[in-house]
């Protein structure tokens, strides 16, 4: 039967933190990619979609949803994360990969 783990703010955060580098402008995965469909390891990260969650109960309303695609299969996933308020753009925002790819390439 599945549990409803007790999570507060903070260990929320720092889950996001073992699994996703935080030091950019938008969340990037530390874990190896593979679809969830085929297995294939070409995997693109579509885009991502900055919002507050309007919930009274929630202690992290500063999110980031994380658009997956496969390049083999065309599978499409998202991961939502919880991000630190600092990083957040303040309202809804949405960042394409290419974006994403041309200020990395600059580093």
């Amino acid at each position: 039967m599945y549990q409803f783990p007790d999570f507060n703010g903070k260990s929320v955060l720092a889950t996001v933190r073992e699994h996703w580098d935080l030091s950019h402008r938008v969340p990037l995965p530390t874990f190896d990619l593979k679809c969830p469909v085929c297995s294939h390891d070409k995997i693109l990260c579509k885009h991502w979609v900055y919002f507050l969650r309007k919930n009274p109960y929630s202690s992290n309303p500063h999110r980031c949803d994380v658009y997956m695609k496969c390049t083999g299969c065309s599978a499409v996933w998202q991961h939502g994360l919880v991000v630190p308020k600092e990083m957040h753009p303040g309202q809804r925002l949405v960042i394409l990969w290419r974006e994403i790819k041309q200020e990395l390439s600059k580093k």
